[in-house]
């Protein structure tokens, strides 16, 4: 297994990952929905993101915390490994993929959800009291 190492930058995947976080990457894996992949958007720029869908055209992909599907498709050959694990505080958390891995993308996004709805329902009262 060729490992290799990526320290994570951004907000995109956010609470999945955080900047600093120390993320290892299995280079030599088959790579299905619900991954969570490193690749590179230009020559300067290395996205990490989890693949929503493979089709014949291409892979989308998204952020754990973005709104929207990217707007650019992905080649195979632009993706540099898979992400497996994340080092954190000195602890190893192991990433959801896969199956497990869209699962854990969709609570997150119905999380956010019911939190706006929550937040936008307390201010609404808060004008009746």
């Amino acid at each position: 297994m060729d490992k290799d190492f990526f320290i994570y930058t951004g907000t995109s995947m956010h609470p999945t990952f955080r900047t600093g976080d120390i993320l290892y990457i299995d280079k030599n894996t088959k790579i299905v929905s619900g991954d969570v992949v490193v690749f590179c958007l230009n020559a300067k720029r290395k996205i990490v993101h989890r693949i929503i869908k493979i089709g014949k055209t291409g892979i989308m992909a998204q952020g754990d915390n973005n709104r929207f599907l990217d707007n650019f498709v992905i080649n195979k050959s632009s993706i540099i490994g898979k992400v497996i694990y994340v080092k954190r505080n000195n602890k190893k958390i192991k990433v959801y993929n896969g199956k497990i891995g869209l699962v854990y993308f969709y609570l997150l996004r119905m999380r956010k959800k019911i939190l706006y709805l929550c937040s936008y329902s307390m201010q609404r009262l808060k004008r009746f009291f």
